[in-house]
């Protein structure tokens, strides 16, 4: 039985009927296109996707320039996922979503990857007409917003026969609601895309998904096709290495981190110059083994001023302290703009690599062996500015040992004015990563300029096993000598046994910032640092203060995601409170059978 609920009057060229899509041969390429392949031809591995497709037909493709499938988290199950068709303009981002199911269907924008502290929106079949504006913030289960819906529902297709829901929806990129979360202008590859989660199921009312849940990147704001980008960007490069995981046996663990080391000379056996000349990186491409996609959730890659990996695991994690590449499903290649450039070789650029891959492996699957994981791109041509990576917070662990404290607290860095003010001019960030471990629950790093707060960057619900690393979904921004910078950490340890330290069972916090041009400070003897600023420095111009306290509730938090709005005064009207019983029945439905969690 198939329905169609049209919830406005729709114009006819959103509803030009177009000839059926013939997936059976390649179709016509063009300049954007120049596969000639219909993306939603591919979409669910094209197995029993004759409903979705029919809907797509029946839609004008011009409507949705732009689409990508969040591939499903059960690796028994490949062809699952949700497909998603979007465009930017007016304002308002406009969405297409399909998924196979029968019953519901929830779409959400989240902070690392996972169902915490997500801006979501969800359709059932029971209520074709309607869509619930949703979130949740570290308690999982959804909540609607206080306001009144900011989704509008465009039209709804649900065919029970072919097994599909769709709905088209649209919302303003900017609600100024925060219980929403603003889509920014993704267009530059420097910028974080997107995090997406999706989740659906054949009940009539929502309930928990289990693995019929996807997670990607999205960028709303691309033009064309971003992996054609990337390799046009690359074709200067004089060659490439691979970084990847060596036939690595995954255990039947549901969750493990595994990390793989790789040395200056087998960054030259790859065909790496061996040379003492400074090369550049000027691209990362990640590479995820062909039907692992559902066990590789994430991955980090740290570099070394050292050649070797012949370390003790304490020496390992201080050499490899230095970020340069941090992957998360759904993101394709990083291309640095033309003039820049990540050192290696040379006097002080990388001579080492890291690559630290999160499994998972929900199903306790044997016997499944891995080899992914990133591929840089290198030139011998130099570029004009050099990419650094500073470090403040505590990046080498100075209140190592320290109990965290029992309970809620709150540790703060502060990094002087002296320490910029080393730098002697301007520099520009590009990209800004917080980091923290498993029992932090919001980070900030905030930029203080003559006393006044110039740039914050935040996680405010912050979920380690999703994305050990979290990129800030922001603009650039520009550092003047003399601005200092203060990183707060929030934990939970209910048992008071946590100490700080650089196991990943201990705990962290600092922040990464990719800025431009690099910075080198002179120690004095021939010596010199990269742009670290920390507790416990032997640097003085350089070292942080540092204050902790414990605190009495949540509300110290001072989040700013996924709480109270208190423009909605007004009291709920009839259809309100109706909505609010409908999704909190879903939540304790959800919570009976587990938590919610991609």
């Amino acid at each position: 039985m198939k329905f169609l609920f049209p919830s406005l009057v729709l114009s006819s060229s959103l509803r030009c009927a177009l000839a059926l899509i013939d997936c059976s041969e390649v179709n016509r390429a063009t300049d954007e296109n120049p596969t000639g392949r219909v993306a939603a031809c591919d979409h669910f591995l094209g197995i029993e996707n004759q409903s979705y497709l029919n809907w797509y037909t029946d839609s004008d493709i011009d409507v949705y320039p732009n689409s990508a499938f969040l591939q499903g988290s059960d690796p028994q199950k490949p062809q699952d996922g949700a497909a998603v068709h979007w465009r930017v303009g007016d304002g308002y981002v406009h969405l297409a979503i399909a998924a196979r199911a029968t019953g519901w269907v929830a779409f959400g924008l989240s902070e690392a990857g996972g169902m915490i502290g997500t801006d979501m929106v969800i359709f059932t079949a029971a209520r074709p007409n309607e869509l619930i504006d949703a979130y949740t913030g570290e308690e999982r289960l959804p909540q609607t917003d206080d306001c009144e819906s900011d989704w509008e529902l465009v039209s709804s297709n649900v065919d029970l026969e072919g097994g599909f829901i769709m709905f088209e929806t649209k919302r303003l990129l900017n609600t100024n609601d925060p219980q929403d979360k603003p889509i920014i202008d993704d267009s530059s590859t420097i910028i974080s895309p997107h995090r997406a989660i999706a989740a659906w199921g054949d009940s009539e009312e929502m309930s928990y998904h289990g693995l019929n849940r996807a997670r990607g990147a999205i960028r709303f704001h691309g033009q064309g096709d971003e992996e054609s980008t990337f390799r046009t960007s690359m074709e200067v490069a004089d060659g490439s290495v691979d970084l990847l995981a060596r036939n690595f046996t995954i255990p039947t663990e549901e969750t493990i981190y595994e990390s793989f080391c790789f040395t200056r000379q087998e960054l030259i056996d790859q065909g790496l110059i061996d040379t003492q000349d400074k090369l550049n990186i000027i691209g990362w491409e990640p590479l995820v083994q062909a039907g692992n996609e559902a066990y590789v959730h994430h991955y980090v890659v740290t570099a070394s001023n050292q050649p070797s990996c012949n370390l003790t695991a304490e020496e390992l994690q201080m050499a490899f302290i230095e970020m340069t590449y941090v992957w998360a499903p759904g993101e394709k290649g990083i291309a640095f703009p033309d003039f820049l450039g990540v050192p290696l070789f040379g006097d002080d650029g990388f001579q080492a690599f890291r690559v630290e891959i999160h499994y998972n492996n929900p199903t306790l699957d044997a016997g499944v062996v891995d080899n992914s994981g990133v591929r840089f791109y290198w030139t011998s041509e130099p570029r004009e500015q050099e990419i650094g990576i500073m470090n403040v917070g505590d990046p080498f662990v100075g209140v190592r040992g320290q109990t965290i404290g029992s309970g809620l607290s709150f540790h703060q860095f502060e990094c002087p004015r002296s320490c910029s003010a080393l730098a002697g001019q301007e520099v520009t960030v590009l990209r800004e990563y917080l980091h923290m471990h498993e029992v932090g629950l919001r980070i900030t790093n905030e930029q203080i300029r003559d006393g006044e707060i110039v740039h914050k960057a935040a996680v405010e619900h912050w979920e380690f096993h999703q994305n050990g690393n979290a990129a800030v979904q922001q603009g650039s921004f520009v550092v003047q000598p003399g601005d200092s910078f203060r990183t707060t950490c929030f934990y939970d340890d209910q048992d008071g046994s946590r100490t700080f330290g650089l196991a990943s069972a201990e705990e962290m916090c600092m922040a990464f910032l990719y800025y431009y041009p690099r910075q080198k400070f002179d120690l004095g003897d021939g010596f010199s640092m990269a742009w670290f600023c920390g507790y416990d420095m032997f640097f003085p111009q350089c070292n942080a203060t540092y204050e902790s306290r414990a605190l009495d509730s949540k509300e110290e938090l001072n989040r700013e995601y996924a709480i109270a709005n208190p423009q909605c005064k007004e009291p709920p009207t009839e259809e309100d409170s109706g909505r609010k019983a409908f999704i909190g029945a879903l939540g304790l439905a959800a919570g009976a059978l587990g938590v919610l969690m991609i």
